[in-house]
């Protein structure tokens, strides 16, 4: 009687993980968040792909997947992740828990600039985007940690005119302290040399601040707008600050 109750058990997980296996994507995208919406999915719910992704109405190119079951039992979803769209590629492994905190590791990025992604943060911006992060964690809705370096190349400001700005790196080493974020801002060549840090705090906003100086090759529409920033001290340089609630 024993023997014949777990043989039924058994065959009933059998049935149960063979079902779970080949059920098909469009299972776990009819179950993405309002904010996501994935068209002619493809696969397997643990192995698949959508032709478009899109976020908040934002186009971000075609994804693939590919779950780890086992995190299920911990009431995580882990997967690896590919995007890859038009301005816009991305991998990384991901882990979303049933509380909506989401951590992200070895992310591989490329942006183009200008996107409607980040636009309150891009502005009149428009240049090339390369990340690799370590870990990316966001708690609660915000960020809370961030370990990388984000590159920005070839960026320029302005729109009928735009003036040439150069590149820059930010690097972030350190963990959060007293729930900020610090990362080192400098530039990579270009027409200006700048020196700073970028802050990003336990509420959702940033400051953005150093010093900048103008080189050899910077026109006069650049050395314009440094004189907005205030006089330049002894060494010639121009203290700048930004700070802005998202």
């Amino acid at each position: 009687m024993r023997r014949g109750w777990w043989l039924s058990g058994l065959l009933v997980l059998v049935f149960a993980a063979v079902v779970m296996a080949r059920l098909p994507a469009r299972w776990l995208t009819a179950r993405l968040p309002a904010e996501l919406r994935c068209t002619e999915p493809s696969g397997t719910l643990w192995q698949g792909s959508c032709v478009s992704l899109a976020l908040r109405e934002q186009p971000l190119g075609g994804v693939s997947w590919q779950l780890h079951p086992f995190a299920l039992l911990g009431a995580t979803l882990a997967a690896d992740v590919h995007v890859d769209g038009p301005g816009l590629t991305l991998a990384t492994a991901l882990k979303l828990r049933r509380n909506g905190d989401l951590s992200m590791h070895d992310l591989k990025l490329t942006l183009e600039l200008p996107t409607a992604l980040i636009a309150r943060l891009s502005g009149d911006l428009s240049g090339h985007v390369t990340a690799e992060l370590a870990t990316l964690q966001i708690e609660s809705g915000w960020l809370r940690d961030l370990r990388g370096r984000i590159e920005l190349t070839k960026l320029f400001s302005g729109g009928r005119e735009p003036a040439p700005l150069g590149n820059f790196e930010l690097l972030f080493e350190q963990p959060p302290v007293a729930g900020k974020i610090v990362g080192a801002l400098r530039d990579l060549g270009g027409p200006l040399d700048v020196r700073g840090s970028l802050t990003l705090g336990s509420t959702p906003g940033y400051l953005l601040e150093g010093t900048a100086a103008a080189r050899q090759e910077a026109n006069d529409a650049l050395r314009q707008q440094l004189q907005l920033l205030g006089p330049a001290d002894a060494s010639g340089r121009h203290r700048f600050a930004q700070e802005a609630a998202l």
